[in-house]
């Protein structure tokens, strides 16, 4: 339902419709199961209970929002009862050289920006002495800054800033207790959460390759390359992403840069498109790394067999 709060999202507006603008008395409201939506936020419950309506004829189908794709706040103990969950557009990038950005960089003392936000410690209270301006405040140097180079596919999954997955999927709620793996809306049913799109940004890593190297981005050696890095990323994703409770994972892009998001390499488009955008038997059988290497994986787990007997977990 929806997606993301950026681009388009005029479109939820009344106001972009009318001139002069429509008034009202109240925003518009839609009241049920003890909950209560305003403005456009309807969209959604109307569509839950529409689609879990049984005169409607739509079994099996699920609604997942995706008003929270690019807002935190979102979570299983607050979302509209039968609502199937809600889906996250967490990227990260593989950036070993650039500012530290949260998700990947260099973070030193030197390029610290946050120098009056201590981290969180197990307590959930900020390190540091406190400077008394807010929770989280304090005093600049009274907290270690380590030396770190984060550029990893998982990196949403560590916490180093709000904006994290991990504490939607964690098995015990956190600061923010309505968010954890089992959390759901009184009616017994856990949240799903998704990532409907996602993907390891590539490039600033590959231009640090071109410069260190003076390989053309061109060079199909440079193009292979990339994608067997973008395959290992891949393959990281999505079985670590499943093992820690992410329902689906959606990747962006299928048709994109080498050197950025792209999923098939551009010989293999180029190919598809000499051929009308037709699949040829030769296409199918070699959809470049990322793919392969998720066919293989796929096939591999299709060989598991039940356990008869497996200790319990968190």
């Amino acid at each position: 339902m929806w997606n993301e709060y950026t681009f388009g999202s005029q479109f939820l507006e009344e106001r972009h419709y009318y001139d002069p603008p429509r008034r009202f008395k109240r925003k518009l409201r839609y009241e049920a199961r003890g909950r209560v939506r305003e403005g456009h936020e309807i969209i959604l419950p109307i569509t839950v209970d529409y689609v879990n309506d049984p005169a409607n004829k739509l079994p099996g189908v699920r609604v997942i929002s995706g008003f929270s794709n690019q807002r935190p706040g979102e979570n299983g103990t607050e979302m509209w009862p039968g609502q199937a969950g809600f889906s996250r557009h967490y990227y990260t990038g593989l950036n070993p050289a650039g500012e530290f950005s949260g998700n990947g960089g260099l973070l030193c003392p030197g390029n610290d920006r946050n120098e009056t936000s201590g981290p969180l410690n197990a307590l959930g209270l900020a390190d540091g002495t406190p400077d008394k301006k807010d929770w989280h405040t304090v005093v600049p140097g009274t907290f270690l800054v380590p030396v770190l180079r984060l550029a990893c596919p998982e990196s949403s999954f560590f916490g180093y800033k709000t904006e994290f997955i991990v504490r939607d999927v964690q098995p015990f709620p956190g600061p923010w207790s309505h968010h954890h793996r089992f959390s759901h809306p009184g009616t017994g049913r856990p949240a799903e959460v998704w990532q409907t799109e996602f993907n390891c940004w590539r490039k600033p890593g590959a231009e640090r390759l071109m410069s260190d190297t003076d390989i053309s981005r061109d060079d199909p050696r440079f193009i292979d390359l990339l994608h067997h890095v973008g395959a290992k990323l891949l393959l990281r994703s999505y079985v670590f992403q499943a093992h820690k409770g992410i329902k689906t994972v959606q990747v962006y892009a299928a048709h994109a840069d080498d050197m950025g998001f792209g999923v098939f390499p551009s010989p293999w488009m180029e190919a598809l498109k000499a051929n009308d955008n037709e699949l040829t038997e030769a296409l199918r059988a070699d959809p470049g790394p990322q793919l392969s290497v998720v066919r293989r994986v796929v096939a591999l787990m299709r060989q598991s067999v039940p356990l008869d007997w497996t200790r319990p977990g968190l």
